[in-house]
């Protein structure tokens, strides 16, 4: 014993107290709490702690009892951790314990009791936790850990109680939820709880906004849409605004319904709408699934191609053929209307101007097809398009406009783009 309490080699210390083991007196039970109450070395302290909890159960609980008794207040409430771990849900030591609280002269005294009524997982020691929570914000604290220690995985914690108490501080709201958030699945989301998790989306609590929407993110249903939007809108802090638009993406990639849905909702809210294209620019699995969408996104009630957010549709068209993961004819051959068509062609082609080197499949007959009937500003534009063609054909077909009088319209627009293609003024 002389080696385990002085010893100034850890390794001497945890070789002297593993020898112990052997001799499970009261009195070495005492003197093993005491090591552990003093030991520093978390390594040595581990191996006390083992050698302690190898003792027979019932010799250990006896010895507990006296020691309980002791005046050393740091080896006492060692004690009273250890005890509730051996006594799981006893009524007897739930009342010692209380009877100890009331005896208690301060937070300090409180501390270790109130942490052992977690540890007991007792469901009678709830009332006088739930009291405590109203007491100093040490022991609040300590309640509200205890309290979630207690109902463990049960389905029947009482989350709403706790969110909406108008006496709970955010510290211990965060406790609550990060529990129900670790124990709930989908079906524990009754229409209380969602209400009352929306409302805290725009909590001023940072910490609370951010479980708040973590807890919603775990339906993954387009219930949580429109809050989520509205969140989103607000502008609040970007860890939030992260986990919020990810959420978003994540239900409109899974049901792709659910986006033209948002996108006709707020189809005039500009910054709605330019906030929702540009979640579909950045995601990928929705830009999988780009052409399997462009009719909705382009039919009524929708029609992108006539709108303010033409402009948001292009760069992403742009986007996806430079990735070569679409083609402008695979677009053009859904598209219903000859007019749609030539729409399609003049925003892609004012599109593609801030990229003067790139080529990509363009086929000549897709602007000779619409070039008579299309408004002037268009054949411009579709005539421009074919400067970034990479089909050998859209070179003579340029010399040929360029040379028509019939085009003379369109005479500058076929020069330069026919000194887009071979490298140089015409």
């Amino acid at each position: 014993k002389h080696l385990m309490f002085n010893d100034p080699d850890p390794h001497v210390r945890q070789e002297s107290v593993t020898g112990l083991a052997p001799f499970p007196s009261k009195k070495n039970i005492h003197d093993l709490i005491k090591f552990l109450v003093n030991e520093k070395n978390k390594m040595v302290a581990l191996r006390g702690e083992a050698v302690l909890l190898a003792i027979p159960a019932q010799r250990l609980i006896k010895a507990f009892k006296r020691v309980l008794k002791t005046k050393d207040e740091e080896i006492k409430n060692r004690v009273l951790l250890l005890y509730s771990s051996f006594q799981k849900k006893s009524d007897v030591y739930l009342y010692y314990l209380i009877r100890e609280l009331k005896k208690a002269k301060n937070d300090k005294a409180r501390l270790p009791i109130i942490e052992s009524l977690g540890l007991l997982e007792n469901q009678k020691a709830l009332t006088v936790l739930n009291e405590n929570l109203h007491a100093s914000p040490l022991i609040a604290y300590a309640s509200m850990s205890s309290i979630v220690r207690i109902w463990k995985f049960s389905r029947d914690f009482p989350i709403i109680d706790y969110l909406e108490s108008k006496s709970l501080v955010d510290i211990n709201k965060q406790i609550a939820l990060k529990h129900f958030i670790k124990i709930s699945k989908e079906s524990d989301y009754t229409k209380q709880v969602i209400e009352t998790l929306t409302k805290f989306l725009r909590h001023t609590n940072l910490n609370l906004r951010y479980l708040a929407v973590q807890a919603l993110s775990i339906l993954k249903d387009k219930s949580i849409l429109e809050p989520f939007m509205m969140s989103i809108f607000s502008k609040l802090d970007d860890s939030t605004q992260e986990i919020l638009k990810k959420t978003v993406v994540n239900i409109i990639s899974d049901d792709t319904a659910s986006l033209t849905s948002l996108l006709e909702e707020y189809k005039h809210n500009p910054t709605a709408m330019n906030e929702i294209l540009s979640m579909v620019e950045k995601s990928t699995r929705i830009r999988a699934k780009f052409l399997s969408l462009w009719p909705q996104l382009t039919d009524s009630p929708l029609d992108l191609l006539n709108s303010p957010y033409s402009g948001s549709l292009m760069r992403i068209v742009l986007s996806l053929i430079m990735e070569q993961k679409i083609t402008l004819s695979q677009l053009l051959h859904t598209l219903q209307s000859d007019e749609k068509k030539i729409k399609l062609l003049s925003l892609f082609s004012r599109q593609i101007k801030n990229h003067p080197t790139l080529k990509t499949e363009i086929p000549p007959h897709i602007i000779t097809k619409w070039l008579d009937d299309a408004p002037p500003e268009s054949s411009k534009d579709m005539i421009g398009l074919l400067g970034h063609s990479n089909s050998e054909k859209a070179i003579p077909l340029l010399v040929s406009i360029a040379l028509d009088r019939r085009y003379e319209h369109v005479h500058a627009a076929a020069v330069n783009s026919l000194g887009n293609l071979v490298g140089g003024a015409v």
